[in-house]
């Protein structure tokens, strides 16, 4: 339904469109918006606990509707030719991951589930962030707050954490401001109707699990049209949220963007909202209007907040990016295009790897369905170090017909228009092979990551990444695709409408504990639970990524223990190290903002090294209550980093549930490892467990466990003696769950 409007559309249509947008001042509205609500997390784990009986509703979300469709906004001549790249920077080969050399950001240092298909919505709307202690995923279906170590601290459904919040809710996005120490959200409600909102929420603290205050927007006073698929972004003065706007009467037709600009010092002391709202179409700048606005996360003090579209133009069969901006001061925004493009007033420059506008569904495994990959929208936006990037897919070949999906990302310099292009590439896998739904992040050392989701006629959907170096050849991404989560079976899910729904979107982060890790996670194609048509599941799972080179040691897992009442056991491990002086230990209690480092805590490191080193520090200090742990690296010049903190829960004298909530497979310990390594696993209730390792081909090599276990957390050792070198995939399997996880045997 979506693909075909959106590439059908009559041109007479979007011409009516732009002439009536084009007739509307660039309407402000300033105003103040008092908070709908104030609600810690356990107010909403007491709430979600009291619906936990109450039968899920099945529904589908709609499909991200379409915009204007292609659109031609005339021929540039020589100016396209004058102003575009010198060199266009030429797709990747096919490669496959068996084939890739086994360095640290080809690999994941930890892999782990965010949250599984619970039958309630499809799609999920893939999207998390990472905080300075947490993982926090948040779907159409749930909420769930993780350690970094991927243990869960609580889910709620998505309903109950907005539940201060009248409305039924779709298009969840949350990230982690690092500037202001804040978890922000958003939400849209009551879609395809005049009741339509724009929800959005702001943690107290960085402790996402603490207190949490709520507001929401009307999204068209006039009840006329109702607002669709969110961009998000920020910088130290802005929240920008921006929406496509649809008539409500008869077929949704699209209208044009609106955008909420929120003066953020107003959401950080957590009254009222100063809001500046820019009017539907309030865009349109010579002549031509955007479509699905992604403003940038914004990391460093840049001023502006930069927002990146690329709404179907084209000239002369070539496609068009637009970059505009947000200026001004925190309660008086401004927004205007990037100044210098080769179409006077507009803001657009052309692309240097070009694409087909059309997108076609993607094929799997063992089955005739497709899954649907959406359209070119521009997906997500990064603002470090001077520049923007940004990714979205698009079809190939270029004039079609297509026959795959691929992605397409950007490294920009707005301040170099016309010609704003630092880099460009292309992942694309050739014939058959389809990559969609992408995101992309930069760290602090220029480093970049792209996650998304790959399949074929001989692949279930999987999760995948690949990423490059600061010294790569410009457009590549050299180490090719890395996959973190293998599909688990092919994916079939109708109910509520005609589409194989996948998507809408996913996230690549950058952990803002070290501003070097990346943190992506992506959907997958989980195990069917009967033949029928809604019996597909899919999943969702985090990748943790340290690129080589970025730090003088790279941590191949970090995690604290209670030994004692009394006693907590810090231990961590290293792939290799460069020029390693040592450790120290720092801790911080749930809640509190400062680390504190335990005396005489030092553990001195291996200099120089290939060979993997294990560690541990005992704190005999502990007092009851939640710590969070981390690690201050020293290297031999006196370069100081910090690793991310690890959560652990130092119990008092009355004894807790040992009982796992939920069923859960653990990365294996030590990981790499030689040849042993134990494997971890949480049960609820007494089952059949079963737990068998994969190579890389998909052949089993070992059985490690077939037999009953009770309720409770268990280890198992797997012995690798007989296995050569790589990576591993080893499987549980018990009732209704089954997990697989990656292990790396290094001899």
């Amino acid at each position: 339904m979506k693909s075909t409007r959106y590439f059908l559309r009559v041109a007479s249509v979007a011409l009516a469109i732009i002439t009536f947008a084009s007739s509307l001042l660039l309407a402000q509205e300033r105003i103040q918006v008092q908070p709908s609500g104030v609600m810690t997390w356990d107010q909403m784990r007491q709430i979600d606990a009291q619906q936990v009986n109450l039968p899920a509703a099945q529904r589908a979300i709609h499909s991200p509707l379409p915009g204007p469709g292609p659109r031609e906004i005339g021929s540039l001549g020589s100016r396209v030719n004058q102003h575009g790249q010198g060199v266009t920077q030429q797709p990747l080969s096919p490669t496959s991951f068996s084939e890739l050399p086994l360095t640290p950001m080809a690999v994941p240092t930890l892999s782990f589930d965010a949250l599984l298909d619970n039958h309630t919505s499809i799609p999920p709307d893939t999207y998390g962030s990472v905080g300075p202690s947490h993982v926090m995923t948040m779907l159409n279906t749930q909420v769930r707050i993780q350690t970094k170590a991927g243990d869960t601290v609580s889910t709620v459904t998505l309903a109950t954490f907005w539940t201060s919040i009248a409305g039924s809710k779709f298009d969840p996005k949350v990230n982690y401001d690092s500037s202001s120490g804040r978890w922000l959200a958003v939400v849209d409600a009551n879609g395809n109707l005049a009741t339509s909102k724009i929800c959005f929420a702001i943690s107290a603290t960085s402790d996402p699990t603490g207190t949490w205050t709520f507001y929401e927007f009307d999204a068209d006073a006039a009840d006329a049209t109702w607002a669709d698929y969110p961009g998000f972004g920020h910088n130290a003065t802005w929240i920008a949220i921006t929406h496509n706007m649809f008539t409500v009467a008869g077929s949704p037709a699209f209208v044009g963007s609106k955008m909420w600009v929120i003066d953020k010092s107003t959401a950080v002391a957590g009254g009222a909202l100063t809001t500046t709202v820019f009017a539907t179409s309030f865009d349109v700048a010579g002549g031509f209007g955007g479509f699905t606005l992604q403003p940038c996360l914004t990391f460093g003090a840049e001023p502006t907040l930069y927002i990146v579209d690329n709404s179907g133009l084209s000239a002369s069969g070539i496609f068009y990016i637009r970059i505009s901006r947000i200026t001004g001061t925190g309660p008086a925004p401004v927004w205007s295009v990037q100044p210098g493009s080769p179409f006077a007033g507009t803001g657009l420059f052309p692309v240097t790897n070009n694409f087909f506008f059309t997108q076609t569904d993607a094929p799997q495994s063992g089955i005739a369905t497709l899954v649907e990959t959406n359209d070119p929208r521009m997906l997500n936006a990064v603002f470090r170090n001077s520049r923007i990037w940004c990714t979205h897919s698009a079809a190939l070949p270029v004039g079609g017909p297509s026959t795959r999906t691929a992605v397409f990302w950007y490294q920009l310099n707005p301040a170099a228009m016309p010609a704003p292009i630092v880099q460009s590439g292309v992942l694309d896998g050739g014939a058959g092979i389809h990559h969609f739904f992408p995101s992309i992040s930069a760290n602090t050392s220029d480093a970049a990551c792209i996650g998304f989701s790959r399949s074929d006629a001989t692949k279930f959907v999987e999760a995948v990444y690949s990423g490059r170096l600061p010294g790569d050849p410009l457009g590549t991404m050299p180490f090719g695709i890395a996959v973190f989560k293998v599909g688990e079976s092919s994916y079939t899910k109708f109910f509520g409408g005609p589409r194989n729904r996948w998507g809408d979107y996913s996230n690549t982060c950058v952990d803002p504990s070290d501003g070097i890790t990346f943190w992506t996670i992506q959907e997958y194609a989980g195990t069917k639970v009967g033949a029928g048509v809604d019996d597909g599941r899919w999943g969702t799972r985090w990748a943790k990524i340290v690129p080589p080179g970025d730090l003088p040691i790279q941590l191949s897992y970090l995690r604290a223990v209670t030994v004692q009442l009394s006693s907590v056991r810090v231990e961590w491990g290293t792939i290799s190290e460069t020029n390693n002086f040592g450790f120290y230990v720092q801790k911080q209690r749930q809640g509190e903002l400062e680390w504190s480092e335990i005396p005489n805590s030092f553990v001195p490191g291996h200099g120089t090294t290939l060979e993997p080193q294990h560690y541990s520090y005992v704190d005999q200090s502990a007092t009851p209550g939640r710590w969070y742990y981390r690690l201050r690296h020293i290297d031999l010049d006196g370069t100081v980093y910090y690793t991310e903190g690890v959560e652990v829960n130092v119990v008092t004298g009355v004894t807790e549930s040992s009982v796992p909530t939920e069923f859960a497979l653990r990365q294996n310990y030590p990981n790499p490892f030689n040849p042993s390594t134990t494997i971890s696993f949480d049960l609820p209730a007494s089952s059949n467990v079963k737990i068998e390792v994969f190579d890389m081909l998909g052949r089993k090599v070992s059985d490690v466990l077939n037999e009953t276990k009770k309720a409770g957390t268990h280890q198992v050792k797997f012995d690798a003696s007989d296995l050569t070198s790589g990576v591993y995939f080893y499987k549980l399997t018990s009732k209704d769950f089954s997990s697989i996880n990656k292990m790396m045997l290094l001899r």
